[in-house]
């Protein structure tokens, strides 16, 4: 990609943060960034490149107003437990690569997803109940 891309990406990032921060409501807010960016695309004035930075901004603004958990911290829990991606997403749930997904911020954790994580964090050994139920189910025995 070139820079200019990388130029015009940051910008609709930080357009978002700065109409978030404009005093508006964080409800208000987040709507008015959703309708920003739909209409960004509807309009096509921005790359898919840039499309997916402006995504990932509102993401993660939308994970700050609702108290979910951003990007890094998915990704700090989830090598504190010493998880692969796809381990998590079995385990823990959301699928194979709900964790690439989360990690890179292109999707929202979900509030159970997030409860979750805040529990093993605070108490990891609450994974080996995680495992055996995962493993009950692959081998075919009652959960």
């Amino acid at each position: 990609m070139g820079g200019r891309g990388k130029v015009k990406g940051d910008l609709a990032a930080q357009v978002l943060l700065e109409r978030h921060r404009s005093g508006f409501t964080k409800g208000q807010s987040v709507k008015r960034e959703s309708q920003l960016a739909t209409l960004l695309r509807s309009k096509a004035l921005v790359s898919a490149a840039d499309r997916k930075v402006s995504d990932r901004a509102l993401n993660r603004l939308k994970a700050q107003v609702e108290g979910l958990l951003e990007p890094e911290a998915v990704r700090r829990i989830r090598k504190r437990l010493r998880l692969t991606q796809k381990d998590a997403g079995r385990l823990i749930g959301g699928g194979p690569n709900a964790f690439q997904k989360y990690e890179s911020g292109d999707v929202l954790v979900s509030h159970a997803v997030v409860s979750a994580l805040l529990l093993l964090d605070r108490d990891p050994s609450g994974l080996a109940v995680l495992t055996q139920r995962a493993d009950k189910k692959v081998t075919g025995g009652s959960v």
